[in-house]
C-alpha cells in the first residue's frame, strides 16, 4: 500500500490536476489522504465532490505544510505497515501514469532509502531537486550540479544522484523508516525545510537519500514559494521574507536550522545570515544592472 499525502491550502485548479494524476496512476494500490488547511475557495467541498473516494482531514489555517503531514502521518499510523510506503505530494504537481510504479521499481532496486524525484519545469523544460551535501560547519554545499536547473538530456546515462537533503515534492519514504525516524520537525521547521531536515536525519542513521531521475514530476518554479533567484522582488519584500513563516529566508527558522544540524551554531547562523543577503544583492545586480538572469 502507498499513502498519497497532500498539504493543501487554496490553488484548488492545482490540485484538482494533481489529484487527475493520482487517478490516472497504472499503480492502483494507494489511499490518498488531503489535509486542507484552512483554505478559503472551497477546496475541501470540490475536492470531495470530484473525488469523492480520497480522505480529507481538515486543519486549523494555521498547521502550514509540516503538521499537515504530520497529520497526515499521524491518522494512518494505527494501519501502516514497515512493508507500506508513504508517498509526501505537493498539490501544485503532476506526474505521468507511472509515476509511482517508476518510484517502487527503483526503491525494490536500492532499498533502505528514501527516494525522491525530480522537478520538471514545462515552461523552462529543465529539471531542478538535484541533490546537495551540507557541510556541518559552515553553511556551504557541495552540489551535484552548479546549476538550480539542467537540461534532462544531461541525466539520461545517470540513474540516480545522491543527496544530504530532498524535496518532498514527489518523495516517497517506507514504512520501516518513518518507524525508525518518526515523524517530521514540525517545532523547529513549521513551513520549509522539514523535508532537508528529515532526509538529513535519515543520512544520520545510516539510511540513503536518493533522487531517482527517472521519477519526474511536472511543476513551474514560479508558482512555488519566495525564491530570489527566480523572482524579480524589491527591498521591501525582501526585509518581510525574513521574517515570514512563508519564506525560506526566515531567519528564526535558520537559526533552529544552525542550532540542530550544525557543529557550531553561533559560527554557522552569521554566516549563512549574510550569504542570505549576498545573495539578495547579487541577483538585484544580475537583475537591474547586468539585465541577466540569475541562475
Amino acid at each position: 500500500m502507498v499513502f498519497i499525502i497532500i498539504p493543501v491550502f487554496n490553488r484548488i485548479d492545482f490540485t484538482l490536476r494533481c489529484l487527475q494524476s493520482i487517478v490516472d496512476q497504472s499503480y492502483k494500490n494507494y489511499r490518498v489522504i488531503i489535509i486542507d488547511d484552512g483554505s478559503s475557495d472551497g477546496s475541501a467541498e470540490k475536492i470531495k465532490a470530484g473525488f469523492p473516494q480520497f480522505t480529507i482531514l481538515k486543519g486549523d489555517g494555521h498547521y502550514y505544510w509540516t503538521k499537515c503531514v504530520n497529520t497526515g502521518l499521524l491518522s494512518i499510523q494505527n494501519e501502516m505497515t514497515a512493508d507500506d510506503f508513504v508517498l509526501h505530494v505537493n498539490n501544485d504537481i503532476e506526474f505521468e501514469p507511472s509515476y509511482i510504479e517508476n518510484l517502487l521499481q527503483f526503491h525494490a532496486k536500492h532499498p533502505q532509502s528514501i527516494v525522491g524525484s525530480l522537478s520538471y519545469d514545462p515552461g523552462s523544460k529543465r529539471v531542478s531537486h538535484l541533490g546537495i551535501f551540507y557541510n556541518p560547519w559552515l553553511p556551504l554545499v557541495k552540489k551535484n550540479f552548479s546549476e538550480e536547473e539542467i537540461e534532462l538530456t544531461r541525466l539520461q546515462h545517470i540513474e540516480y544522484l545522491k543527496s544530504d537533503t530532498i524535496s518532498a515534492r514527489g518523495l516517497l519514504i517506507p514504512g520501516y523508516v518513518i518507524q525508525k525516524i518518526g515523524l517530521l520537525d514540525e517545532h523547529n521547521f513549521p513551513q520549509y525545510r522539514s523535508d532537508e531536515d528529515y532526509a538529513l536525519r535519515c543520512r544520520k542513521a545510516g539510511i540513503n537519500v536518493y533522487i531517482a531521475t527517472s521519477c519526474l514530476v511536472y511543476n513551474s518554479r514560479v508558482n512555488t514559494g519566495y525564491d530570489h533567484t527566480i523572482h524579480k522582488i524589491t527591498w521591501s519584500s525582501f526585509y518581510k521574507s525574513l521574517f515570514s513563516i512563508l519564506s525560506t529566508n526566515n531567519l528564526a527558522i535558520r537559526w533552529n536550522w544552525a542550532k540542530k544540524n550544525a557543529r557550531m551554531p553561533l559560527l554557522y547562523f552569521p554566516a549563512d545570515a549574510s550569504l542570505l543577503f549576498l545573495g539578495f544583492f547579487k541577483s538585484i545586480v544580475y537583475r537591474k544592472i547586468l539585465r541577466k538572469p540569475l541562475n
